[in-house]
């Protein structure tokens, strides 16, 4: 099985609703997702998947919002930090990966999106109301790098039925500026020598500032922001992208990505609970039984 990340892309959007909590006060029955801002600078968090809630949303310093999940079925969502945002929440310096919503479409500042490097956790929620046993119900969750990442951040995650699989996530020490591999091995094992040395660092197109780092996949195949071009099937990304056909699960895990330097920096950083790369799953997958409730902290 692939991250979460992956599968969200495909899945139907949930119906939800919203609360706002200045310190992320406990809610009743059901599952919720709390943003907390420890930064010392407002954060917006962008969402997907999440009806009857705002897309993006201001969190000041020291503040916190709550997500309150009433999906009848087991739903899939993604949230993601932004900041350096205009007032409206968009033409964000960093994390502005899927623009603003207009239309029934996004639409992206004049310099582009970025590619979607953020840091992210997503969630395919425990199905909760009529008709479904929240004593056996799991929500699924992972903190996917697996295109890059951005801000640090932690995660904190408890069911309403006891699971050892249901843990903490601690990614505080990513540091996209100074932790991101900038002369990382992509040639594969030496068959693209043009590929021996890449700066895996994001930079925005104006001026030139760090505002991601690159997971090695995301580098070879982003066609902006400097990444490469490359499709993931092209001989030069496939064993870092991993698609599956031609790539099996054992193949990539044997391959070069795991022994990339970003690879080793997320596992470190995340202390070997954060998806890094394609087919990451013993690291990256984590699951909570009953009435879910998770709190991401961002700057921690």
């Amino acid at each position: 099985m692939r991250g979460l990340g992956h599968l969200a892309r495909l899945m139907s959007a949930a119906a939800f609703s919203f609360v706002v909590s200045a310190g992320g006060a406990a809610l009743a029955d059901g599952n919720k997702l709390t943003v907390k801002n420890a930064c010392t600078y407002k954060i917006w968090i962008q969402q997907l998947n999440v009806d009857n809630a705002p897309v993006v949303v201001a969190i000041k310093p020291g503040k916190s919002y709550t997500y309150k999940i009433v999906a009848k079925g087991d739903e899939s969502t993604r949230f993601w930090p932004k900041s350096g945002c205009d007032s409206s929440g968009y033409n964000c310096t960093v994390g502005e990966s899927q623009g603003k919503p207009k239309g029934g479409a996004y639409v992206c500042p004049t310099i582009g999106c970025s590619p979607p490097v953020d840091s992210k956790v997503e969630v395919n929620w425990a199905c909760v109301g009529s008709g479904c046993d929240v004593k056996t119900a799991k929500s699924f969750y992972d903190i996917s790098q697996v295109d890059g990442f951005t801000l640090p951040f932690t995660i904190k995650a408890a069911g309403s039925v006891s699971n050892p699989a249901c843990e903490k996530t601690n990614c505080s020490a990513l540091d996209m500026k100074k932790g991101c591999p900038t002369s990382e091995d992509l040639s594969t094992n030496g068959q693209f020598p043009n590929l021996k040395k890449v700066d895996l660092r994001m930079r925005n197109p104006k001026t030139n500032a760090v505002i991601g780092c690159f997971s090695p996949c995301e580098k070879l195949t982003a066609a902006t922001f400097g990444g490469l071009g490359y499709a993931p099937t092209a001989a030069q990304a496939q064993y870092y992208c991993c698609p599956t056909p031609p790539i099996s699960s054992g193949q990539c895990n044997a391959g070069p990505v795991p022994k990339t330097g970003f690879v080793k920096t997320v596992h470190k950083a995340c202390q070997d609970k954060a998806y890094a790369f394609a087919y990451d799953d013993a690291d990256g997958n984590h699951a909570c039984q009953g009435y879910t409730d998770i709190t991401m902290t961002i700057c921690p």
